[in-house]
């Protein structure tokens, strides 16, 4: 102990085991890593929370996504539509994965395959404020 974080004086390692965690199946997307330009917003009352974009471009990541041949997406567009752009490691910069077309409506699954490769971080860019995200799966 020291008399501040600057004056630390004794430090050791401390080793925590608990549960490894595995690959991620159907990942609820108010449980995001990361995010821009959304809000949480009720899905249902039994279903939980989903994300709604206040701005075009606004986007979700997930960080470190196993390698997987299609993402899933459970949406709702606002009037007129909107597009999903899922890119790679940089929600503007990144390689775009997939690009999934979102009809008016309400909640509705959309999917589109994903060019496969290695771990990465995920982002889903959302085309339109008023777009909602439920839930996204990998496969």
């Amino acid at each position: 102990m020291g008399r501040s974080c600057l004056d630390a004086t004794a430090v050791t390692t401390l080793r925590v085991r608990g549960e490894v965690i595995g690959a991620r199946g159907r990942l609820r997307a108010a449980d995001r890593d990361a995010e821009s330009g959304t809000v949480l917003t009720p899905e249902t009352p039994r279903a939980g929370d989903a994300v709604r974009a206040v701005r075009a471009g606004a986007w979700l990541a997930f960080h470190g996504v196993p390698p997987a041949r299609q993402v899933l997406v459970r949406v709702a567009a606002p009037p007129g539509g909107t597009k999903i752009t899922v890119r790679l490691d940089d929600p503007v910069s990144g390689p775009v994965a997939a690009d999934l077309d979102v009809p008016a409506g309400g909640w509705t699954d959309v999917s589109g395959d994903l060019v496969p490769g290695g771990v990465h971080d995920v982002y889903l860019v959302l085309g339109a404020a008023g777009t909602r995200v439920a839930e996204l799966g990998f496969r």
